[in-house]
Protein backbone atom coordinates (compact mmCIF):
# COMPACT_ATOMS: atom_id res chain seq x y z
CA UNK A 1 0.00 0.00 0.00
CA UNK A 2 1.33 3.71 -1.20
CA UNK A 3 2.85 5.10 2.03
CA UNK A 4 0.29 8.60 1.55
CA UNK A 5 -2.64 6.36 1.46
CA UNK A 6 -1.44 4.54 4.50
CA UNK A 7 -1.43 8.14 6.32
CA UNK A 8 -4.52 9.01 5.16
CA UNK A 9 -6.47 6.30 6.19
CA UNK A 10 -4.93 6.19 9.73
CA UNK A 11 -5.43 10.00 9.92
CA UNK A 12 -9.52 9.24 9.38
CA UNK A 13 -9.47 6.29 11.37
CA UNK A 14 -8.16 8.54 13.87
CA UNK A 15 -10.77 11.34 13.13
CA UNK A 16 -13.93 8.73 13.52
CA UNK A 17 -12.72 7.32 16.38
CA UNK A 18 -13.23 10.81 18.58
CA UNK A 19 -16.24 11.31 16.52
CA UNK A 20 -17.58 8.35 17.90
CA UNK A 21 -15.96 8.99 21.66
CA UNK A 22 -17.90 12.31 21.11
CA UNK A 23 -21.47 10.77 20.37
CA UNK A 24 -21.06 8.14 22.86
CA UNK A 25 -20.43 10.88 25.49
CA UNK A 26 -23.65 13.00 24.61
CA UNK A 27 -25.79 10.23 24.37
CA UNK A 28 -24.39 9.01 27.95
CA UNK A 29 -25.35 12.79 28.92
CA UNK A 30 -29.18 12.60 27.42
CA UNK A 31 -29.96 9.21 29.12
CA UNK A 32 -28.55 10.55 32.70
CA UNK A 33 -31.00 13.52 31.44
CA UNK A 34 -33.70 10.86 31.53
CA UNK A 35 -34.59 11.64 28.15
CA UNK A 36 -36.38 8.99 26.38
CA UNK A 37 -34.29 8.97 22.96
CA UNK A 38 -31.09 10.34 21.43
CA UNK A 39 -31.98 13.38 19.92
CA UNK A 40 -32.02 14.10 16.03
CA UNK A 41 -28.57 15.21 15.48
CA UNK A 42 -26.90 12.38 17.31
CA UNK A 43 -28.94 9.84 15.32
CA UNK A 44 -28.01 11.48 12.48
CA UNK A 45 -24.44 11.32 13.35
CA UNK A 46 -24.32 8.31 14.37
CA UNK A 47 -25.93 7.18 10.66
CA UNK A 48 -22.78 9.17 9.10
CA UNK A 49 -20.33 7.79 11.73
CA UNK A 50 -21.51 4.21 10.51
CA UNK A 51 -21.29 5.01 6.87
CA UNK A 52 -18.29 6.60 6.78
CA UNK A 53 -16.69 3.34 8.60
CA UNK A 54 -18.12 1.02 6.26
CA UNK A 55 -16.65 2.91 3.36
CA UNK A 56 -13.09 2.91 5.34
CA UNK A 57 -13.23 -0.80 5.30
CA UNK A 58 -14.12 -0.93 1.84
CA UNK A 59 -11.14 1.31 0.84
CA UNK A 60 -8.96 -0.74 3.03
CA UNK A 61 -9.78 -4.14 1.54
CA UNK A 62 -9.68 -3.06 -2.07
CA UNK A 63 -6.25 -1.82 -1.42
CA UNK A 64 -5.06 -4.53 0.50
CA UNK A 65 -6.54 -6.98 -2.40
CA UNK A 66 -4.73 -5.01 -5.24
CA UNK A 67 -1.46 -5.08 -3.42
CA UNK A 68 -1.30 -8.79 -2.71
CA UNK A 69 0.42 -11.14 -4.51
CA UNK A 70 -0.92 -13.66 -6.55
CA UNK A 71 0.57 -17.42 -6.95
CA UNK A 72 3.32 -18.78 -4.08
CA UNK A 73 5.53 -16.14 -3.22
CA UNK A 74 8.59 -17.96 -1.92
CA UNK A 75 9.08 -20.05 -5.52
CA UNK A 76 11.57 -19.16 -8.14
CA UNK A 77 9.14 -21.42 -10.49
CA UNK A 78 12.74 -23.28 -11.58
CA UNK A 79 13.45 -20.00 -13.68
CA UNK A 80 17.51 -19.17 -13.73
CA UNK A 81 20.15 -16.98 -14.54
CA UNK A 82 19.82 -17.16 -19.04
CA UNK A 83 16.14 -18.01 -19.42
CA UNK A 84 14.47 -16.49 -21.96
CA UNK A 85 10.91 -15.40 -21.01
CA UNK A 86 7.67 -13.46 -21.73
CA UNK A 87 5.87 -10.78 -19.85
CA UNK A 88 2.21 -11.88 -19.46
CA UNK A 89 1.08 -9.63 -16.62
CA UNK A 90 -0.66 -6.65 -16.21
CA UNK A 91 1.83 -3.99 -16.63
CA UNK A 92 1.21 -2.16 -19.98
CA UNK A 93 5.00 -0.77 -20.36
CA UNK A 94 6.00 -4.65 -20.14
CA UNK A 95 2.85 -6.35 -22.20
CA UNK A 96 4.36 -8.90 -24.77
CA UNK A 97 7.97 -8.23 -23.67
CA UNK A 98 11.21 -10.65 -24.39
CA UNK A 99 13.65 -10.97 -22.11
CA UNK A 100 16.29 -12.55 -20.68
CA UNK A 101 16.79 -13.44 -16.51
CA UNK A 102 19.49 -12.05 -15.10
CA UNK A 103 19.33 -12.90 -11.53
CA UNK A 104 17.00 -14.80 -9.44
CA UNK A 105 15.65 -13.08 -5.99
CA UNK A 106 14.48 -14.14 -3.11
CA UNK A 107 10.80 -14.17 -2.81
CA UNK A 108 9.64 -14.77 -5.99
CA UNK A 109 11.44 -12.14 -7.83
CA UNK A 110 13.35 -11.71 -10.78
CA UNK A 111 15.29 -9.15 -12.42
CA UNK A 112 14.95 -9.25 -15.97
CA UNK A 113 17.08 -7.65 -19.43
CA UNK A 114 14.28 -7.12 -22.04
CA UNK A 115 15.27 -6.60 -25.60
CA UNK A 116 14.30 -3.20 -25.60
CA UNK A 117 17.36 -2.33 -23.09
CA UNK A 118 15.36 -1.85 -19.82
CA UNK A 119 16.58 -3.97 -17.27
CA UNK A 120 13.48 -4.16 -14.35
CA UNK A 121 12.06 -6.82 -11.78
CA UNK A 122 9.04 -8.59 -12.17
CA UNK A 123 7.58 -11.92 -10.10
CA UNK A 124 7.64 -15.32 -11.25
CA UNK A 125 3.75 -15.23 -12.25
CA UNK A 126 4.43 -12.36 -14.55
CA UNK A 127 6.55 -14.80 -16.74
CA UNK A 128 6.40 -17.65 -19.02
CA UNK A 129 9.28 -19.37 -20.61
CA UNK A 130 9.53 -18.30 -24.36
CA UNK A 131 11.34 -19.67 -26.99
CA UNK A 132 14.56 -22.06 -26.53
CA UNK A 133 16.27 -22.12 -23.35
CA UNK A 134 19.42 -21.95 -22.17
CA UNK A 135 22.24 -21.48 -25.03
CA UNK A 136 24.80 -24.51 -23.50
CA UNK A 137 21.81 -26.73 -24.26
CA UNK A 138 21.86 -26.01 -27.91
CA UNK A 139 25.36 -26.03 -27.73
CA UNK A 140 25.27 -29.31 -26.20
CA UNK A 141 22.65 -30.88 -28.25
CA UNK A 142 24.72 -30.15 -31.65
CA UNK A 143 27.87 -31.27 -30.07
CA UNK A 144 26.11 -34.81 -29.32
CA UNK A 145 24.81 -35.08 -32.81
CA UNK A 146 26.74 -37.77 -34.60
CA UNK A 147 26.89 -38.19 -38.38
CA UNK A 148 26.22 -41.55 -39.85
CA UNK A 149 29.79 -43.52 -39.45
CA UNK A 150 32.11 -44.05 -42.75
CA UNK A 151 34.53 -46.42 -43.69
CA UNK A 152 38.15 -45.11 -42.97
CA UNK A 153 40.66 -46.81 -45.12
CA UNK A 154 43.73 -45.85 -43.41
CA UNK A 155 47.20 -45.77 -45.02
CA UNK A 156 50.37 -46.64 -43.30
CA UNK A 157 52.34 -43.18 -43.65
CA UNK A 158 55.94 -43.37 -41.97
CA UNK A 159 55.82 -40.78 -39.01
CA UNK A 160 58.65 -38.27 -38.75
CA UNK A 161 60.98 -38.21 -35.57
CA UNK A 162 58.93 -36.85 -32.72
CA UNK A 163 60.15 -33.24 -31.61
CA UNK A 164 60.51 -31.89 -28.31
CA UNK A 165 57.18 -30.70 -27.46
CA UNK A 166 56.95 -27.18 -25.35
CA UNK A 167 55.42 -27.34 -21.95
CA UNK A 168 51.95 -25.56 -21.89
CA UNK A 169 52.43 -21.67 -20.87
CA UNK A 170 51.51 -21.33 -17.61
CA UNK A 171 48.08 -19.45 -16.98
CA UNK A 172 48.43 -16.24 -15.75
CA UNK A 173 45.53 -14.56 -13.62
CA UNK A 174 44.49 -10.88 -14.56
CA UNK A 175 44.62 -10.21 -11.36
CA UNK A 176 42.88 -6.65 -11.36
CA UNK A 177 39.78 -8.45 -13.05
CA UNK A 178 39.72 -11.55 -10.41
CA UNK A 179 39.49 -9.09 -7.48
CA UNK A 180 36.86 -7.09 -8.87
CA UNK A 181 33.36 -7.14 -6.84
CA UNK A 182 29.96 -7.00 -8.87
CA UNK A 183 28.52 -3.98 -7.47
CA UNK A 184 25.05 -4.59 -7.37
CA UNK A 185 22.85 -7.74 -7.41
CA UNK A 186 22.54 -10.95 -5.78
CA UNK A 187 25.92 -11.78 -6.90
CA UNK A 188 27.03 -8.83 -4.83
CA UNK A 189 27.79 -10.65 -1.60
CA UNK A 190 30.70 -12.83 -3.14
CA UNK A 191 33.89 -10.99 -2.19
CA UNK A 192 35.23 -10.93 -6.02
CA UNK A 193 34.54 -12.35 -9.63
CA UNK A 194 37.35 -15.03 -8.98
CA UNK A 195 35.40 -16.32 -5.76
CA UNK A 196 31.80 -16.56 -8.05
CA UNK A 197 33.87 -18.55 -10.49
CA UNK A 198 35.35 -20.95 -7.79
CA UNK A 199 31.61 -21.10 -6.24
CA UNK A 200 30.17 -23.89 -9.61
CA UNK A 201 28.81 -23.92 -12.40
CA UNK A 202 25.38 -22.37 -11.98
CA UNK A 203 28.15 -19.37 -11.15
CA UNK A 204 30.18 -19.35 -13.85
CA UNK A 205 27.67 -19.38 -16.53
CA UNK A 206 26.01 -15.94 -15.05
CA UNK A 207 30.20 -14.71 -15.32
CA UNK A 208 29.74 -16.00 -19.31
CA UNK A 209 26.43 -14.17 -20.09
CA UNK A 210 27.57 -10.89 -18.32
CA UNK A 211 30.19 -11.03 -20.07
CA UNK A 212 28.30 -10.92 -23.11
CA UNK A 213 25.42 -8.72 -21.99
CA UNK A 214 26.50 -4.84 -20.61
CA UNK A 215 23.11 -4.87 -18.83
CA UNK A 216 23.54 -2.02 -16.12
CA UNK A 217 27.11 -1.60 -15.84
CA UNK A 218 29.53 -2.46 -18.65
CA UNK A 219 32.78 -1.92 -16.42
CA UNK A 220 31.27 -5.74 -15.09
CA UNK A 221 30.88 -6.99 -18.15
CA UNK A 222 34.45 -5.92 -19.23
CA UNK A 223 35.93 -7.66 -15.91
CA UNK A 224 34.32 -10.96 -16.69
CA UNK A 225 35.66 -10.87 -19.94
CA UNK A 226 38.77 -10.27 -18.70
CA UNK A 227 38.75 -12.49 -16.02
CA UNK A 228 36.90 -15.61 -18.06
CA UNK A 229 40.31 -14.59 -20.93
CA UNK A 230 43.01 -14.93 -18.48
CA UNK A 231 41.82 -18.07 -16.91
CA UNK A 232 41.30 -19.61 -19.90
CA UNK A 233 37.50 -20.78 -19.53
CA UNK A 234 36.75 -23.38 -21.95
CA UNK A 235 33.06 -22.73 -22.28
CA UNK A 236 33.42 -19.03 -23.04
CA UNK A 237 36.59 -19.13 -25.05
CA UNK A 238 34.46 -21.45 -27.47
CA UNK A 239 32.06 -18.32 -27.50
CA UNK A 240 34.49 -15.96 -28.37
CA UNK A 241 36.42 -18.16 -31.18
CA UNK A 242 32.65 -19.19 -32.65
Amino acid sequence: MDNDLKSNLMSLTDSLNRVAESIALLARVDLENHLPSPPAFVTQAQEVLDHANATLVKAVDKTTHEEAPSGDSDTSENFEVGNQVKYIGKRESLKGLIGIVTEVKERGWLTIAWKNSEVTSARTNELNYFGPQAPEEITSDNESYQEPAQEVIEEVVEEPPKEATAEPSEVIIDEEAANFRVPNGIYNKYASIHHIYKAGEKERKWLRLRAKRPLNCELTQIMCQRYLSSVQDEEYMKEVSA
